[in-house]
């Protein structure tokens, strides 16, 4: 293989671009990834961005998902099962409001218990 793909924690990754920068010639062919956990965790806070002001913190705080004190790590994506937790749950509210809606513009009536015929 011409490459070699690596995939590190966040404090690891640091580390080795430094080894990886200081001898570029040698170490051209390493490829760092960051992993998952702190990938996710990036989108959590470019999440938290997006929704900061927006009246977020206050829905999520008064429907109990999260209290006021840990609003800030949610939002940021720095306490990381409370973010996971908040956002499935803020986005199915959303998709069954946009459902409704959808429903309400155009006058479609679906059951809930719809089963088709075999």
């Amino acid at each position: 293989m011409p490459y070699t793909f690596v995939t590190f924690d966040l404090a690891v990754v640091k580390k080795a671009y430094d080894i990886v920068w200081q001898k570029p010639h040698i170490n051209k062919t390493v490829i760092i990834h960051l992993g998952v956990f702190h990938t996710i965790m990036s989108y959590l806070g470019a999440l938290g961005k997006l929704v900061t002001g927006s009246g977020f913190e206050e829905i999520v705080t008064e429907a109990r998902l999260c209290v006021h004190g840990s609003i800030d790590g949610v939002v940021g994506g720095k306490k990381y099962n409370r973010a996971i937790r908040v956002h499935v749950t803020v986005l199915e509210a959303l998709e069954r409001l946009l459902f409704a809606k959808f429903e309400q513009d155009t006058d479609l009536q679906l059951t809930r218990d719809f089963t088709p015929d075999m």
